[in-house]
This record gives C-alpha cells, structure tokens and sequence, in this order.
C-alpha cells in the first residue's frame, strides 16, 4: 500500500478555510447537513464521562482511534485534491462535506486519546490488531495507495472527480469495516456512539457516491454499503 505516512495531524489551515469558502457551486443543503453535524457532535463532546471512560479505554477503543485518525487523514487530503481541480459540483460538494466532517472527527477522537493519557501521535507500526487482523498500518482496508493519491493530485476536471469518487467509495468501505467493528466491541460509550455515527454516515455517502458516479458515467464500484463487521472488498 502507500510508502509515506501522512502527517500525524493534517490540520486544515487557514488558507485552506479561505481557499474552501470560495469555491464555486455552494450547495445549501451541504451546508445545512454540516451545521446539524457539528451541533450533534457538539452535544456529544459535552456529554458526562463516565468513570471507566476517564480511566482510560480499551485496546479496542484505543486502537480505533488511532488507526482511524490515520484513515480520516487520508480522505482530508483526498478531499483537499478534488477542492482543487473538481469540476463536477455535486461531487466537489461531497469534497467539502467530508473534508469538514472528518476533520470535526478527527479532534474528537484526539480528544479521547488525550484523555486517556495515550500520545495523540501515536502510530505503532501494525494497525488493526485491536480487531484481531493485524496488518502493516499502510494496508488498513480502504487506504490508498501512494501512487493512486499521486494520480488524484495530478488530475483535474471530470479525470478527477472520476478518480475522487473511486478513491472515496472504497476509502468510506474501509471506515465503515472498522468503526461497525469499535460500535459493537468497544467499552467506551462515547467511542462506540461515535463510531456508529461514522459507520451509519459513510454507509449513507457510499451509495450516494456510487449513484453519482453512475450519473456521471464514471465506473465507483457497485458493490453494496454494510454497517457490519465483513472485510471490505479489495481491488
């Protein structure tokens, strides 16, 4: 899979906030699905901790956090690339909701690894033992690989949007395998709610993507969105 690690935090600058806001094809509805996110996420940071969620949590809660940190990281980057040269507008919105989201997620999730006194940082180099299928953290399901992240920065107009759509399908099959995994396993109540959040949000936005592709002409995969434990299929 990929031979270079993304940033530890890939924060979104402000020049990337500006540059965002002044995209073309502002979508309303996007924008309103953002609001309600951050409120409910909102709403689930200020929720009271329980006692054994302050004492620190499992392998399994701790091990999601860390190697999804890693995944979200990806699908910012991703998103960041299809803001730049998309030119469909629904799929640059898709960019933008996503960039948003994961980057809200990703703060949460720095958030519990703090609490836990566990180095936000951390990146042991095997992923996914905390599901029992250990691999070398670059080979999580869905993650893509250097060289397809390289054509993705390279494209521009509909090669790009085609590329963003493929890259995302798969990439949100991959989140969904690992946070349907840490909602139904995991010992922290505010770790497995937001998992299933992400596990039930990405599920909905792989078949979206899919219907765009289909739209579009493009070629995204047809294979169906799970919220259960089952490997994601690899190409």
């Amino acid at each position: 899979m990929t031979d270079t690690a993304p940033a530890d935090d890939i924060a979104v600058d402000e020049a990337d906030v500006e540059w965002v806001r002044g995209v073309s094809y502002p979508k309303v509805a996007a924008l309103l699905v953002v609001v309600a996110l951050v409120a409910a996420i909102g709403g689930w940071v200020l929720g009271e901790r329980s006692a054994k969620e302050e004492a620190g949590g499992s392998a399994i809660d701790e091990g999601f956090a860390v190697d999804m940190r890693a995944h979200h990281q990806q699908a910012i980057e991703m998103s960041l690339a299809e803001l730049g040269v998309g030119d469909d507008p629904v799929v640059v919105g898709f960019a933008r909701e996503i960039l948003v989201r994961q980057d809200v997620e990703l703060g949460l999730l720095a958030a519990e690894l703090d609490d836990w006194g566990v180095e936000v940082s951390s990146r042991p180099d095997t992923a996914m033992a905390w599901m029992g299928s250990p691999v070398p953290w670059r080979e999580m399901p869905g993650l893509a690989t250097e060289a397809q992240m390289a054509d993705l920065r390279a494209a521009s107009g509909a090669e790009a949007d085609a590329l963003f759509l493929e890259l995302m399908v798969e990439h949100h099959r991959g989140g969904v395998h690992m946070a349907s995994y840490a909602a139904e396993h995991g010992t922290s109540e505010d770790v497995r709610a937001l998992a299933r959040t992400m596990a039930s949000t990405q599920a909905v936005e792989i078949e979206e993507l899919e219907d765009t592709a289909r739209r579009l002409g493009f070629d995204a995969g047809d294979e169906p969105a799970t919220t259960g434990t089952t490997a994601p299929h690899d190409h």
